[in-house]
């Protein structure tokens, strides 16, 4: 009844390809685990069941100091999650998890820092789609299932962000309808998806951004077009609130605005068009057709936000022209069609 510490070397299904730490690159000492049958457990569960945590004769053999060994290849290491390991869920694949009827929180994409409750309708490989609570006859949502947006039933008040409908179903029942619907959701405790599915969700970084700075955006209505945008709110360290420019009066128009988040992928520093040979489009109630940032910052008396704001580049990737693959349909997400790479 003793036991040390393991490294997943690959997997195939509910098989395990094991190979025990202190063994270095000696793959002979590679061996199989069924998840379901095998004993198997999450980093720290030996000393809090008060287990004895020693290395097999294989590996004392070519250690010199065990304890100090695990005292470093501990430090810093990426424990399979217990939920996969133990439990009802033990061999299922994470994505697997979020089962039909399941119910999540997601948040806001405009407006207030939110959330309001959508339950799982369907599951497809990982992709969900979900349907607000209280809405049934508004359109499904498509989310993939580690998109930040989505979160555990109780995220919102343990953070402290608003729980409520987003705007554009709010007008569908009263306050007090929509306060009755959120009690059924938090009684349903058996459909709630645990916090530990949450595991391989990217974690928020902190932003740096400030109220004022200009960026460039992309227009979530028209996905091939890019836009001069303004931070107009920061909420908190981690979210801000980006609108796109819009010169008119106020009184003319709706200003259509996003929540983001420092790696959020529809922002962009100021001149990074330029840098693509990409153009960006004039804000409308602007007067100079030809955009150019320098005259754009001047004639707004703003500041373009720093690249520092922004995630550092990631290397090039390897996609070409030409290249096929399937794409969802920004305008119609529930469609998955066949696309080319054309630039």
């Amino acid at each position: 009844q003793s036991y040390w510490i393991a490294t997943i070397i690959t997997t195939c299904g509910k098989l395990l390809l094991l190979r025990y730490d202190g063994c270095g690159e000696d793959r002979s000492a590679d061996f199989w685990c069924d998840i379901v049958t095998s004993d198997l457990h999450s980093i720290g569960w030996a000393e809090q069941n008060k287990m004895i945590l020693k290395p097999p004769d294989l590996v004392r053999d070519k250690l010199q100091n065990w304890e100090e060994f695990l005292v470093q290849t501990l430090n810093g290491a990426c424990s399979a999650p217990a939920h996969l390991l133990d439990g009802p869920h033990r061999g299922k694949d994470p994505l697997d998890l979020f089962e039909p009827s399941s119910l999540l929180e997601l948040q806001h994409s405009q407006g207030s820092l939110g959330a309001w409750p959508v339950r799982v309708l369907d599951n497809i490989g990982g992709r969900l789609q979900l349907q607000y609570e209280g809405a049934p006859d508004w359109p499904s949502l498509q989310y993939y299932y580690l998109h930040p947006s989505l979160h555990q039933m109780g995220w919102a008040a343990q953070n402290g962000y608003e729980i409520k409908p987003p705007q554009e179903i709010l007008h569908l029942k009263t306050e007090e309808e929509w306060r009755e619907i959120l009690t059924k959701c938090n009684e349903e405790t058996g459909d709630f998806v645990l916090a530990d599915f949450f595991q391989e969700q990217p974690q928020i970084k902190n932003h740096s951004f400030t109220s004022g700075m200009k960026l460039e955006a992309i227009n979530p209505k028209d996905p091939s077009c890019i836009v001069p945008a303004t931070v107009t709110k920061v909420f908190n360290e981690q979210y801000f609130l980006v609108e796109l420019d819009d010169l008119r009066s106020q009184d003319s128009t709706s200003h259509q605005s996003m929540i983001c988040h420092k790696s959020c992928s529809g922002i962009i520093p100021a001149r990074w068009s330029q840098k693509m040979a990409l153009s960006v489009r004039s804000p409308l109630g602007y007067s100079e057709q030809a955009f150019d940032w320098d005259e754009y910052l001047t004639h707004c008396n703003a500041h373009a936000a720093p690249d520092s704001c922004f995630p550092e580049p990631q290397s090039d990737h390897v996609f070409q022209e030409r290249m096929k693959l399937e794409a969802v349909n920004p305008f119609n997400p529930q469609d998955v069609c066949v696309a080319t790479i054309t630039k």
